[in-house]
C-alpha cells in the first residue's frame, strides 16, 4: 500500500510531465498561440489548469506534510483549497465553453468533465466538513490528471486530422 508522501509524489511527477506534454501542444500547434481560434485557446487552457492544479495540489499537501499539523486538518485544508480552485475553474470556463459555436468543441464531453468535476468538488466538501482523510482528496488530483490524459489524446487526434 502507498502512503500519501509516495502518492503525492508520484502524482506530482505525472502531473509535470502532463504541462509539460501541453507545452509541447502548445508549441507545435497551428500558428501562433495569438492567432488560435477560442476554441483551440480554451482546450490549451483546460490542458494547462488539469495539468498543473494537480500539480499544485500535490505540492500543498507536501508542504503541509511537512508541518505538525494533525493528518486529518492537513487533508481538510488540500480539500478546501483544490475544491476551491477547481470550482472557479469551472465558473470561468463554462462561459468560455458556452459562447462557443456549436460543434467547435465537443460539448458533451466537455459538460460531462464538468458535471464530474462538480461531484469530485462535493466530495472534496463533504472531506472538508466531515472525513479528513487522505483518499478523498486524492480523488481530485487523480481525476484531474485523467481528464488531463484525455484532452492530450484528443488535442493529438486534432492536430493530425
Amino acid at each position: 500500500m502507498l502512503t500519501p508522501s509516495e502518492a503525492l509524489t508520484t502524482a506530482a511527477q505525472i502531473a509535470v510531465a502532463l504541462a509539460g506534454f501541453a507545452g509541447v501542444a502548445a508549441a507545435f500547434g497551428t500558428g501562433a498561440l495569438h492567432s488560435w481560434s477560442q476554441a483551440d485557446r480554451l482546450r490549451l487552457r483546460l490542458l494547462l489548469a488539469t495539468g498543473l492544479l494537480p500539480l499544485a495540489w500535490c505540492l500543498l499537501a507536501l508542504l503541509l506534510m511537512t508541518t505538525p499539523l494533525p493528518e486529518a486538518l492537513i487533508w481538510r485544508i488540500c480539500s478546501v483549497a483544490s475544491g476551491a480552485s477547481l470550482l472557479a475553474g469551472l465558473a470561468l470556463n463554462i462561459p468560455s465553453a458556452s459562447s462557443l459555436a456549436p460543434g467547435s468543441i465537443n460539448r458533451g464531453l466537455f459538460f460531462s468533465s464538468g458535471v464530474g468535476g462538480l461531484i469530485v468538488a462535493a466530495m472534496q466538501a463533504g472531506n472538508a466538513l466531515l472525513w479528513g482523510l487522505f483518499w478523498p482528496f486524492f480523488t481530485i488530483v487523480m481525476s484531474s490528471m485523467l481528464i488531463c490524459i484525455v484532452q492530450f489524446a484528443r488535442l493529438i487526434l486534432l492536430i493530425r486530422t
